[in-house]
C-alpha cells in the first residue's frame, strides 16, 4: 500500500511540473504584441545586456540573503525542538552560525559594492548593484561604418 501512496504522488508531483513547464513555454506566445519601435515596447525601458546583468547580480543577492534567512529560521527551529539534546543543539547552533555568516558576507559585499560604485568610482563604473552595468564601447556608430581594422569609416 505504501508504494502505491509513494507512486502516486509522485506522479501527482510529475504532472505537476510537466504543467508548470507547459505553462511557462507556451504561454508567451499568447501575450505577443506588435511593437511600433523596433525592439521596445513604449513606456518600458530598454533592455539590453547591461540591464540582464545588473538583474542577474541582484537577484543572485536576493536569492542568497533568502536562503541564509531560510538557514537561519530552519536553525532555530531545530534548536527548538531538539528536546535538550545536546547534538541537535550543537547542529542547530552550526546552522545558525552559517547563516548569521552569510548574511554578514552578503550585507559587507553589497556595501563595498554601493560603495565603490557610488563614492570611488562616482557612477563611472558600475557593478550591477545600484546602476546598471556600464559595458566599454569600442567605437560609437553615429553615421560611420566599422572597417576591417576595427576603427571607423565616413559614408
Amino acid at each position: 500500500m505504501g508504494n502505491i501512496i509513494k507512486n502516486h504522488t509522485f506522479r501527482n508531483k510529475l504532472l505537476k511540473i510537466c504543467s508548470y513547464v507547459f505553462v511557462l513555454l507556451y504561454s508567451s506566445s499568447v501575450y505577443a504584441i506588435e511593437t511600433k519601435s523596433a525592439g521596445t515596447i513604449e513606456g518600458l525601458p530598454e533592455i539590453n545586456l547591461a540591464t540582464v546583468l545588473s538583474f542577474a547580480i541582484k537577484l543572485f543577492f536576493t536569492v542568497a540573503a533568502l536562503v541564509a534567512l531560510y538557514y537561519l529560521i530552519m536553525g532555530a527551529f531545530e534548536w527548538l525542538s531538539s528536546g535538550g539534546d545536546d547534538d541537535k543543539i550543537s547542529g542547530a547552533r552550526k546552522k545558525i552560525t552559517a547563516a548569521v555568516i552569510g548574511l554578514i558576507m552578503i550585507v559587507a559585499v553589497l556595501a563595498i559594492a554601493w560603495t565603490l560604485e557610488q563614492l570611488v568610482f562616482q557612477g563611472n563604473i558600475c557593478f550591477g548593484i545600484s546602476c546598471d552595468i556600464k559595458i566599454p564601447v569600442l567605437w560609437q556608430n553615429q553615421d560611420s561604418q566599422p572597417n576591417r581594422i576595427g576603427g571607423t569609416q565616413r559614408t
